[in-house]
């Protein structure tokens, strides 16, 4: 008991607190000496003065963890108030880190139900979001990147993201990136340019299988093809040699479709 009781005392209570209109949300943690030493996540939801959520919060997944963002210092916060789907009430977004080189931004999103607030898990992976109106219409969509493509065609550091961009509407995200096709196709602009400056001896599976999938969503899914052809007749999918841990040459072209395929680029 004795040698519990300096990590007891050294936690202190942290608090951060958001509001938009009639709703008041305060998160309160207890912060101990080290960075990832927190406990008692909790969040209360006020709302025209009376509290509809009190509570602990819980993982958004097993073992992922219920760090607030803004644990982490700096000037990361962990909670906004915004109305995510234009019907006049604001939902509140709980954001949470997980920890480690490269993963994971977590979210709860709580939206009124009746007399209280639900929750609604979102894993981000490393990528994370951001909240902005990308049409002008006054809501604003959750701009992020596709984390699936992590370590799939290389290592974490030579990955490309495509973009993803979602919508939250009656309690669900639904993947609206194909209506944003401005956005994707500047995403394939830079891709493939990056493709062509990089020389024969350098990776570019992974890019190259963002610009893939870009195409896709832009409905030109042969134009994506016709330059994987080309990369691999100059030897350009052979990436570090013998040895490599990821697919190389024609296994790369078989284990890209399949890739898009599975996560819905190929309809």
């Amino acid at each position: 008991m004795l040698l519990a009781m300096p990590t007891f005392a050294s936690a202190k209570q942290k608090t951060e607190t958001a509001s938009s209109g009639d709703v008041n949300v305060v998160l309160t943690w207890n912060q101990g000496s080290q960075l990832f030493d927190v406990t008692g996540t909790h969040i209360t939801i006020v709302r025209a003065g009376a509290t509809l959520l009190d509570t602990n919060v819980p993982e958004p997944c097993q073992g992922c963890g219920i760090m607030p963002a803004g644990a982490g210092g700096g000037t990361a916060k962990s909670l906004q108030v915004a109305d995510l789907d234009g019907d006049g009430e604001p939902e509140v977004l709980l954001d949470i880190f997980t920890g480690g080189a490269h993963c994971c931004v977590d979210t709860w999103i709580y939206r009124l139900t009746g007399t209280t607030y639900t929750g609604t898990p979102v894993q981000w992976g490393d990528v994370g979001y951001t909240l902005k109106d990308l049409d002008g219409d006054g809501v604003p969509e959750l701009r992020s990147y596709d984390d699936r493509f992590a370590y799939e065609f290389t290592a974490y550091a030579g990955t490309w993201f495509p973009p993803q961009i979602w919508q939250f509407r009656a309690g669900k995200l639904g993947n609206v990136t194909r209506r944003y096709p401005k956005i994707v196709r500047a995403d394939a602009k830079r891709a493939l340019r990056t493709y062509h400056r990089r020389g024969r001896n350098v990776d570019t599976r992974a890019v190259l299988a963002a610009y893939v999938a870009d195409e896709y969503l832009l409905g030109h899914g042969s134009t994506g093809w016709k330059v994987v052809r080309s990369a691999l007749k100059h030897g350009r999918l052979n990436g570090f040699g013998r040895g490599d841990a990821w697919p190389r040459n024609a296994k790369y072209v078989r284990v890209l479709r399949k890739f898009l395929h599975k996560n819905g680029y190929i309809r």
